[in-house]
């Protein structure tokens, strides 16, 4: 249950709350997923409101076609028969075992690992390809679990609530706001309920 620049209460207390707005979700109408490791709540419910949306983490394949356009672009873009990566296929990775390092050392690039280098500019045009035509944001690949526009905040997690969260936005203050205008809006569907 970590995360950059938050301390460990804030995590806690962030993955607590939204186990309880799971709950109450459910409570109202909007099933949550359920799981062993993360719990009877823990795995957050589908829910798009006036003032936050939740989503449990998507196990499934991109719906907005952005990942068969990659692949498309990298089938017509290929790298030059100049370069590294060319280099690679030609001996036979990465169906084959390839001593990389080597590769790399004869090349004269860092030992970083295989995907890292490219000499022929193929992967700085992926990279702005990628960057003008990503995933629509609505896509559950990409979308948050946890989304709270009038706060900026944005919480989303591996699997389940808690693991591998990344919190964005995140300050007491401005959790305590959209938690707070969270429960309100599911009490709203569904009369004062205890959170």
């Amino acid at each position: 249950m970590t995360s950059t620049h938050h301390d460990d209460a804030l995590i806690r207390r962030v993955a607590a709350d939204l186990r309880t707005l799971t709950r109450l979700l459910d409570e109202a109408g909007h099933p949550a997923e359920h799981g062993i490791l993360g719990g009877e709540w823990g795995y957050g419910a589908d829910h798009v409101g006036a003032t936050f949306e939740m989503h449990p983490f998507w196990w499934g394949e991109c719906t907005c076609g952005f990942d068969d356009s990659e692949w498309e672009w990298e089938d017509a873009h290929p790298h030059a028969d100049t370069c590294y990566q060319a280099e690679l296929g030609r001996r036979g990775w990465p169906e084959a075992p390839v001593d990389l390092a080597a590769v790399a050392r004869e090349w004269g690039l860092p030992e970083q690992g295989c995907g890292v280098h490219c000499t022929c500019g193929q992967q700085a045009a992926w990279q702005e390809w990628v960057a003008a035509h990503g995933h629509d944001p609505a896509c559950p690949v990409v979308r948050p679990n946890f989304h709270h526009p009038g706060t900026g905040v944005t919480v989303r997690w591996y699997k389940y609530i808690g693991r591998g969260m990344e919190l964005v936005g995140v300050t007491e203050q401005t959790w305590a706001r959209a938690f707070a205008d969270a429960v309100a809006e599911v009490t709203a569907l569904t009369g004062p309920a205890a959170p």
